[in-house]
């Protein structure tokens, strides 16, 4: 998941999502079905590629990367904040990653897999090949070792592989897991960052000692960590993909203020900026040094509620605030044309999203109704949490007016990013604006964490919301494998959650970015995933 910021408590804003290739499945991956493909890493890898102009990618140069925040951990079962996930992608790989649409996983570390009849055991063939970089070989002992210590991490994402009963190691190339019970979302679970492979035992260190100098099959290797400052890591001599990363090494620098990023890239002390302001975008296009765009995503920024606090444990003032609200306005106010209002929780770009969803529209008059029916008809006064980012709190802004119309009158507690989540974790709120980003292709990590009380890990994602109906669709959902009846068990969940609201979903909102023309091969997908080993430098 990934709720923007923290993940767990929680880190999103990512989400950018992927797909391809599922060869010798007896049944597609997460999502819409994949069938095998001839493109994809089994495909491509050990090639030299060329951008679309024909122009063979130069080797060299050092990146640099300017970002919000810092990252906070090396170890992937305990990270749980979007800007560490992306760092750790370039040290530690995953069995499979999300494909560059978004929409399924393909093999990275994994030739492939085979489901037996009963749905309950899947065999994986390891890619040939694939070294640490510390020069020795990726073995089926070394996939045991991660996956298992990745599921019995409680501070992570750990939750997600519960469905994994047993992992065996017949030989060193092969690996067989067997669930509890049918899983469908397993492959997309095996792409997430928690499961990256490291040497089996820490390759004889202590954890202590690994993680000061990690290990993994990644294309980069940390060089240096200035926490607070910046953090770099150099090419892996040893890396599976021949020629590959293209750059010497990447340095992330912690550059909070977006503006100041922008100032950046536009002045050559930064190659590539993340998360830069809208209203931005048009102007550095203008330039012919710089390149920015919102990339598709998987962001939706919603309303949540705290339901142990009253009044919205009442549905009638969560039904009434939804109709108080125009998203329309709203997204069309601080998004600048980079993302639309937004009905259902799930995102357009993740699989199972229903159009269709029947969401409450903008009605001052059937707001005001729902409020007469409530516990507080003649209004009350409340509290909105924000993270202190221009364009959160300008969403704040037009909603607090707009609840105003109605009698709720709204005091805004914007706080720091960094600790926005923590406080909502804490449970410490009445309302709060909060964004969520997938990390993998299958809806299962988002739904799971933000509705499943019992089993999502995140008291659904502080909110303490229950709902029986809810529970039992997702968890049917878990457990079917035929796409279309899966379909069906999301579009009634999507529907019962917007009729309930325990979130009012407001905007979709695309991953915006800006790079020098300098920068070659830049893709960020759904999920927020960016491949740099695919990125180069012209001179």
């Amino acid at each position: 998941m990934n709720a923007i910021g923290k993940r767990l408590p929680a880190a999103v804003a990512t989400l950018a999502i992927v797909g391809a290739a599922c060869q010798g499945a007896a049944a597609p991956t997460s999502g819409s079905s994949t069938s095998p493909t001839e493109a994809g890493p089994a495909a491509t890898a050990g090639a030299n590629p060329t951008i679309d102009d024909g122009e063979t990618p130069r080797q060299g140069g050092d990146l640099v990367f300017a970002r919000p925040e810092d990252s906070t951990t090396m170890d992937p079962a305990k990270a749980v904040e979007t800007e560490t996930i992306y760092v750790l992608n370039h040290i530690f790989e995953t069995l499979y990653i999300t494909s560059a649409d978004g929409q399924s996983v393909e093999p990275w570390l994994v030739e492939g897999e085979e489901l037996s009849e009963d749905e309950l055991t899947w065999t994986f063939d390891l890619r040939d090949g694939v070294l640490f970089s510390d020069g020795s070989p990726m073995t089926s002992a070394d996939v045991k070792f991660s996956v298992e210590r990745a599921a019995s991490d409680e501070s992570g994402f750990g939750f997600l592989l519960a469905a994994i009963d047993t992992i065996e190691t017949p030989d060193e190339d092969t690996v067989v897991m067997t669930t509890k019970y049918p899983w469908r979302p397993l492959l997309a679970d095996l792409a997430l960052w928690s499961g990256g492979i490291m040497p089996a035992d820490f390759g004889g260190r202590s954890e202590e000692e690994f993680f000061e100098e990690p290990v993994g099959t990644g294309p980069f290797v940390l060089d240096a960590w200035d926490r607070g400052q910046s953090l770099k890591v150099v090419r892996n001599d040893d890396y599976w993909q021949d020629g590959k990363p293209f750059v010497d090494s990447v340095t992330w620098t912690v550059v909070p203020e977006a503006n100041t990023r922008v100032i950046q890239v536009q002045g050559g002390q930064a190659h590539i900026v993340s998360d830069i302001p809208f209203n931005s975008i048009e102007n550095l296009n203008s330039s012919e040094e710089v390149n920015a765009q919102g990339f598709p995503g998987t962001t939706v920024y919603y309303i949540m509620f705290n339901a142990e606090t009253a009044p919205y444990d009442d549905v009638h003032v969560r039904r009434a605030i939804a109709h108080a609200i125009d998203k329309e306005g709203i997204a069309g106010a601080v998004l600048f044309g980079n993302g639309t209002a937004a009905c259902s929780i799930i995102a357009p770009t993740v699989t199972f999203h229903d159009p269709e969803t029947p969401c409450l529209q903008y009605d001052v008059e059937a707001a005001r109704a729902e409020l007469e029916q409530s516990s507080v008809p003649e209004g009350f006064e409340a509290r909105i949490l924000v993270g202190d980012e221009p364009t959160q709190v300008a969403a704040v802004e037009i909603i607090q007016a707009q609840l105003a119309e109605i009698g709720i009158t709204v005091t805004i507690d914007s706080i720091d990013p960094g600790q926005f989540y923590e406080t909502l974790s804490s449970m410490d709120y009445e309302m709060g604006l909060a964004g969520w980003s997938m990390d993998i292709p299958d809806p299962d990590e988002q739904i799971s964490f933000m509705l499943d009380k019992e089993q999502g890990g995140a008291n659904s994602y502080s909110t303490a919301y229950e709902d029986p109906r809810i529970t039992e669709l997702l968890r049917d959902a878990q457990r079917e494998f035929d796409d279309e009846a899966r379909a069906a068990l999301y579009s009634e969940l999507q529907a019962v959650h917007a009729e309930e609201v325990p979130h009012i979903p407001v905007y979709f909102q695309a991953t915006p970015f800006a790079w020098s023309v300098q920068v070659n091969g830049l893709h960020v997908n759904p999920v927020g995933n960016r491949h740099l080993e695919d990125v180069w430098l012209s001179e």
